[in-house]
């Protein structure tokens, strides 16, 4: 699948969607193009149009916010895992880009790239985190710092994942 996303936080849109075989491997290859958001270079993290991109040992010393950019990688519970990162277009608009408003949906991204593997929302269980968007802040009081199980999130991930557990 190959598409864009016009605006930081807009919808992607698909230009094209292919199926060219039914291999194991390409079932949860994806690229997406579009601008950075949320860009977390400590991290190595940003987003595309709600879409959670983690660059693991990627280089992206060089990326800025609303950079154009297109991305390949593989799917892992809702996140991109990219293999190759292209800048298309650097920005050159020095304007703050401006704080999103925390979002649900990117919450459930930040959920299940991080506290899925440990925790549920269904069920009786103390693990159960449905509800409980209060402890987020306990577990993660400083962005961009080693919080819950060696964890670390932006403030902006912070703020999503807080919206989803609500």
């Amino acid at each position: 699948m190959r598409g864009s996303i016009a605006t930081a936080n807009g919808p992607f849109t698909a230009m094209n969607v292919e199926l060219k075989t039914q291999e194991q491997e390409d079932v949860d290859h994806a690229e997406i193009d579009g601008l950075v958001a949320n860009l977390s270079l400590a991290n190595g993290t940003f987003i595309i149009g709600g879409i959670y991109i983690a660059v693991g040992n990627l280089n992206i010393a060089g990326l800025s916010v609303n950079d154009r950019v297109e991305v390949e990688g593989q799917l892992v519970n809702g996140a991109l895992m990219a293999s190759e990162i292209k800048i298309k277009h650097h920005n050159s608009d020095t304007a703050p880009t401006p704080i999103p408003v925390p979002s649900a949906t990117a919450g459930q991204v930040v959920f299940n790239a991080n506290c899925s593997g440990c925790h549920a929302l269904a069920g009786a269980s103390v693990m159960n985190l449905t509800g409980k968007s209060a402890l987020v802040s306990s577990k993660y009081p400083t962005p961009d710092a080693s919080g819950h199980n060696g964890r670390t999130l932006s403030a902006t991930q912070i703020a999503d994942l807080k919206a989803f557990l609500q």
